[in-house]
C-alpha cells in the first residue's frame, strides 16, 4: 500500500508499524497493550512479583479521605475555675482574684494543648484557693472581733 501524498521511506508500505488487516478492510492495530491496572481480576497463575512490577505506581490522595479534627480538650475544670474567679473578683478581694481569673482565661482559650489547659487550670485553682483561704481568714477575724467586743 503506497500513498503518494506521504511517500515515506523507499520500500515502506506506510502501515505505521502495525501489522495485519482487519476483516473490515482497514489496518489492524496489533495486540492490545498490557493493562496498567492490576486489579482484583488478575491472572491467578501469574507470578505475584511480576504482577506488582507492572502498571502505574499507586497514587497518593490529594486530600485526606475524611476531615481530621484535633481531639476535644477537657475544659470542665477550667470553666469551673473561671466561674469561681469571676465570683471572687466581684467579691471584696477582687485584686487578688485577678490572678486566678487570668490563669483560667488562658486555660479556657487554649485550643490545641491539653497539657497547657491542665497546667493553667491547676494554677487558677491554686490562686482561687489562696483567695478563698484569705476570705475565710478575713471573715473569721471579723467575726472573732465582733464576738470579743461584745
Amino acid at each position: 500500500m503506497h500513498d503518494d501524498r506521504n511517500p515515506g521511506l523507499p520500500g515502506d508500505d506506510n502501515s505505521g508499524g502495525y501489522g495485519g488487516h482487519t476483516p473490515y478492510g482497514g489496518q489492524g492495530y496489533g495486540p492490545p497493550p498490557p493493562s496498567p491496572y492490576q486489579g482484583p481480576y488478575q491472572d491467578p497463575y501469574q507470578d505475584p512479583y511480576q504482577a506488582h512490577q507492572q502498571g502505574y505506581p499507586p497514587q497518593q490522595p490529594m486530600y485526606p479521605a475524611y476531615p481530621v479534627f484535633p481531639p476535644a480538650l477537657n475544659k470542665g475544670g477550667a470553666i469551673g475555675a473561671l466561674v469561681t474567679s469571676i465570683l471572687l473578683v466581684i467579691s471584696c478581694y477582687g485584686f487578688f482574684a485577678v490572678i486566678g481569673l487570668i490563669f483560667s482565661i488562658i486555660a479556657v482559650s487554649e485550643t490545641y494543648d491539653q497539657e497547657k489547659v491542665s497546667r493553667f487550670t491547676r494554677y487558677a485553682w491554686i490562686a482561687n484557693a489562696v483567695v478563698i483561704g484569705l476570705l475565710v481568714l478575713f471573715f473569721g477575724f471579723i467575726i472573732t472581733m465582733i464576738i470579743v467586743d461584745s
